[in-house]
């Protein structure tokens, strides 16, 4: 089941600082690079995943070109999603961070 890519957007800026301007960027690319992911499988579910090719005389079947570019894309993916929970887990320490500075101390409260 593909979720739409909007959705997955806007779960992953609502988790990241929205002004970390280098963070913003790692989701956009990776928001981009899930477009032409899905492209690409539509591309060889339509064609399907060999392709024949004739050479004059010859005829041969092979895989379909955007199998590999597939592969590489997702391995792209996967790295820009190793950053993008890097930028969660600092989001989240930081809203932490801030939360615990708000609270009060004993020694602070008047009697």
């Amino acid at each position: 089941m593909a979720i739409a890519m909007a959705k997955v957007e806007r779960y992953l800026i609502s988790k990241i600082d929205n002004d970390d301007h280098s963070a913003i960027e790692v989701v956009d690319r990776y928001i981009d690079l899930m477009r032409m992911f899905r492209r690409m499988q539509k591309q060889i579910y339509d064609d399907g995943p060999t392709v024949e090719i004739q050479n004059g005389e010859q005829n041969y079947v092979k895989a379909h070109p955007l199998i590999n570019d597939m592969k590489n894309i997702n391995a792209q993916m996967l790295n820009l999603k190793k950053d993008i929970d890097r930028y969660m887990k600092e989001y989240q320490e930081k809203l932490r961070m801030e939360a615990a500075s708000k609270e009060y101390d004993s020694d602070e409260l008047i009697s």
